[in-house]
């Protein structure tokens, strides 16, 4: 059975918890939350589904054999979520940058292959929609 850890918010905005893993770190505000969680909802709407859709999950390193020599720092909307609701976020500034970076990825792993123009559009048409 995994080890479980309990988390306690404090006053000044810290958590305090009893896993191994965890640090006393300051935790978002919950207003900047709540705009990281509208904005994911944003970028997984199902109006972007024509565009998002290679974003979801992260890169099948199976079939990329390749991706993370090129790639340092994998990042899908997947794990960014799975990252605020667990609270790896400390501000909405982190956030952001894990969600460009999603896009920068798709655009530098496929900006020299002539047959993967079309992942580079879409990775500019993501970053529009964020913007």
């Amino acid at each position: 059975m995994g080890r479980s850890s309990v988390v306690v918010l404090k006053k000044n905005n810290t958590k305090k918890c009893s896993s191994v893993k965890c640090q006393h770190t300051k935790i978002m505000d919950p207003q900047d939350l709540a705009d990281c969680r509208e904005i994911h909802a944003g970028l997984m709407a199902k109006e972007r589904n024509s565009i998002n859709y290679l974003f979801l999950d992260p890169v099948d390193t199976n079939y990329f054999t390749d991706y993370t020599t090129i790639i340092e720092r994998p990042m899908d909307l997947r794990t960014l979520k799975e990252n605020l609701d667990g609270g790896r976020y400390t501000t909405k500034e982190d956030f952001y940058a894990d969600t460009q970076l999603i896009f920068d990825n798709a655009i530098t792993y496929n900006k020299d292959k002539a047959e993967s123009k079309f992942a580079v559009d879409l990775a500019k048409r993501m970053i529009r929609a964020f913007d």
